[in-house]
């Protein structure tokens, strides 16, 4: 009803939608914006932090351990980052570290959901406790934590985005928890991206191929070599944050529920 009260009323008035194109200079594309990224200590999640704070963001981190969150902060040194130990899939205290989170900088503006966990043990020796410590991190987590921003968007009548970490599992089908979350979290950010539009809030994901990351093992000034792709090596974390960097930037307001897919082309093989 709502969507047809819409074009009726665009028939009546004629109304012309105003669009301005955005004007991007590297180094102020996050200038005023607030970002909370999970899981921002290692790999992605700290790639991304580095460029948001040069892109002139004030940023607030999520971690389960104090000692890396602290190290993280006297490493990068900003007064414009924050820190704050939270294990994410603990939904039950969402609203409330959402409001210990705002008081920082007074708001958030962007929400990168990128804590994941995973384990590499054979499928049938999987336990029930490990698929759910998974499924609660990897996709209930930022359920819980995608509806509590939005609400507070609507609320407070802002704009905002949410960006989310999936996987290229997410598009292969998977048969272990880790893959499973992944598929389920690639749908989520396209079905939630159309509840969102409707409120000025613009939601996409990244879908990573294997990247030079702790937990997958892999530490590219060793060896970064992998088979499996046309490029013939892993990802780099620092390519994914330039992905992520966009999504974030006004560079991207007319993409709406896409995961862009960054894996050497190895789901085309």
């Amino acid at each position: 009803m709502k969507s047809i009260i819409k074009k009726i009323l665009h028939k009546i008035f004629k109304k012309i939608t105003k669009v301005e194109i955005a004007q991007n200079k590297y180094g102020s594309l996050l200038e005023n914006k607030v970002i909370l990224i999970t899981g921002g200590t290692s790999g992605i999640g700290k790639a991304l932090t580095k460029r948001c704070l040069e892109e002139g963001a004030k940023v607030i981190i999520t971690g389960r351990k104090e000692g890396t969150l602290k190290k993280i902060k006297e490493e990068f040194n900003s007064k414009n980052l924050e820190i704050f130990k939270w294990n994410i899939n603990e939904v039950e205290l969402i609203e409330k570290n959402f409001e210990e989170i705002e008081k920082y900088f007074g708001k958030v503006d962007i929400v990168f959901n990128n804590a994941g966990i995973y384990t590499d043990k054979n499928y049938l020796e999987i336990t029930e406790e490990e698929y759910n410590d998974i499924m609660n991190t990897n996709i209930k987590s930022v359920f819980f934590t995608c509806q509590y921003f939005m609400k507070t968007l609507i609320n407070q009548k802002r704009k905002g985005k949410i960006i989310n970490t999936v996987s290229i599992r997410g598009q292969q089908g998977a048969y272990e928890p880790y893959g499973i979350s992944k598929w389920g979290l690639w749908g989520l950010t396209r079905g939630l991206a159309k509840k969102g539009i409707e409120n000025g809030i613009i939601i996409n994901g990244i879908a990573p191929g294997i990247t030079a990351t702790g937990i997958n093992g892999i530490d590219p000034s060793e060896n970064a070599y992998y088979e499996n792709n046309g490029d013939n090596r892993v990802a780099l974390s620092e390519e994914i944050a330039e992905i992520g960097i966009f999504l974030a930037s006004n560079a991207s307001n007319h993409i709406v529920g896409q995961v862009i897919v960054c894996d050497g082309g190895e789901t085309l093989i």
